[in-house]
């Protein structure tokens, strides 16, 4: 049980650290440079990743909420994997 726990708590840390330094962060679009929020839903789906759904210029973009309520996006950088 103590193997466990301690990977457990390793596990958690590792993915709490991977995921506060593996943001990306918006370019253009009216998020203001705000980080991209994964996953996020909209139009009835979630998104772990930036998508070309309903893209303008065939750009990748994301939300920087949860939820698109208030349609608050911008396109991903370029140079990263999605």
């Amino acid at each position: 049980e103590i193997r466990w726990t301690t990977y457990l708590i390793t596990t958690t840390f590792f993915l709490l650290f991977f995921i506060h330094f593996s943001e990306l962060y918006t370019i253009e679009g009216n998020a203001a440079g705000r980080p991209c929020m994964f996953p996020f839903f909209y139009e009835n789906q979630w998104y772990s990743s930036c998508t070309l759904i309903d893209s303008i210029n065939n750009q990748h973009w994301c939300s920087v909420e949860t939820k698109f309520e208030h349609q608050t996006w911008g396109f991903c950088p370029t140079n990263s994997e999605y």
